[in-house]
């Protein structure tokens, strides 16, 4: 399987449990090659342009304690600030990279949109998108899930059938509702 990781700020608490995971004897049977990505290695807010944030670094995998090492320098490379994440960008280049797995799996915080939702479309392989923390999946996720034929994956909760947007009803998530609009998923208030 090849992992995208976002190790931006807002999932610190949630990068430990990536490594302890990846540490245990299975699972590393299964990962092959992971790709971290930052808010831009620094960069300032107004210069980020979609499809070119930066920020993301790859490699196949050896051991427990080199994914550590990735993940902890692509994690100093990065300064934080804003709230929106390169996710489309960091996806598109790991396949890019490792073309070679069609098992794409991210993990990405719930509520921290995608600044670049437009690219999702370019995507084409199915994400396996596990979401991390207690809150209802921003709708940029549900819609990476959707557009690329991948599922989302929440504590007690798997979402793997998204047939119902195409007919126009809601699918409901943590208590959200999300409806297709456009050609975009919206979250939707009853």
């Amino acid at each position: 399987m090849l992992m995208v990781v976002d190790v931006t700020g807002s999932m610190s608490s949630y990068t430990s449990q990536v490594i302890q995971w990846i540490s245990e004897e299975g699972n590393q049977q299964n990962l092959k090659s992971m790709v971290c990505f930052n808010d831009g290695d620094g960069k300032q807010t107004e210069v980020k342009q979609i499809g070119n944030t930066g920020g993301i670094y790859g490699e196949a995998y050896q051991d427990p304690i080199q994914i550590s090492e990735l993940i902890q320098t692509t994690m100093n490379r990065g300064s934080g600030g804003d709230l929106a994440e390169n996710v489309c960008e960091a996806i598109l280049k790991a396949i890019a990279l490792f073309r070679e797995y069609d098992d794409v799996v991210l993990i990405a915080d719930s509520w921290a949109p995608a600044r670049d939702i437009t690219l999702a479309a370019q995507i084409k392989k199915p994400v396996k998108i596990i979401v991390c923390g207690d809150y209802a999946p921003h709708e940029d996720y549900v819609e990476i899930a959707y557009k690329t034929g991948g599922s989302l994956h929440l504590t007690n909760e798997d979402i793997t059938d998204f047939s119902m947007l195409k007919s126009g009803k809601q699918i409901t998530i943590r208590g959200k509702n999300y409806i297709l609009q456009n050609g975009r998923i919206v979250a939707y208030l009853k």
